[in-house]
């Protein structure tokens, strides 16, 4: 079975799962999550969540399209909220000036809460066709990633960090494991459950 990443195909369906999340209206919210979501980047979480697929589907990637695309919408939103001053501060992303560089805090405070609500939209779509629950199961999987358990904690640590004198190198690895590592992670097991792995095969990836 071919298991590689054919970018072009991943480009071609994120653009058009993008555009058919906007409204007909034309607001400059959506070039601006446009702007981020398409400033290049190494596609990761992607890949890796086709891979885990692949593993154990007999079938195709085009049941795990949707969900590559949806987890590439969540972590360039991220990113967005991430750079902002009240954040992380950062004034170049992928070489290029921070969405709130380029429209304003306000516009990327809104372009990122598009773009996680896009990615829960395409997801909640492929449940409403899924007869055996596991676009469902995966898309518990990548909320829990994302959320108050793991990525959004990590970020609120590594605020509290910045005022404290010390830090544990334990802390820190903790905080980068919900920052960074809970939504590869969560990348990798959705993978797996939209191939149909057992509960086995789900502990091994999530390990």
């Amino acid at each position: 079975m071919k298991t590689c990443f054919d970018q072009k195909v991943f480009e071609n369906e994120l653009r058009l799962l993008f555009e058919k999340t906007q409204s007909d209206i034309k607001d400059r919210v959506y070039e601006a999550a446009a702007y981020s979501l398409f400033s290049g980047g190494k596609r990761l979480r992607p890949r890796l969540l086709q891979m885990a697929y692949q593993l154990f589907a007999d079938t195709g990637a085009d049941r795990c399209l949707p969900f590559q695309c949806a987890i590439e919408m969540i972590h360039s939103y991220s990113l967005i909220h991430d750079d902002l001053p009240a954040m992380d501060n950062d004034e170049l992303r992928r070489g290029k000036p921070c969405c709130h560089i380029a429209f304003g805090e306000a516009t990327a405070i809104l372009a990122g809460d598009l773009l996680l609500n896009a990615a829960y939209e395409i997801m909640a779509e492929s449940c409403l066709t899924d007869t055996d629950r596991r676009s469902l199961a995966a898309m518990n999987v990548i909320a829990g990633a994302c959320g108050g358990r793991g990525m959004i904690l990590g970020q609120s640590r590594d605020l509290a960090f910045e005022k404290r004198d010390a830090v544990t190198s334990a802390e820190i690895e903790d905080m980068q494991n919900l920052k960074t590592s809970a939504l590869i992670r969560a990348a990798l097991l959705a993978g797996g459950i939209l191939g149909a792995c057992n509960t086995e095969e789900e502990d091994l990836l999530y390990d």
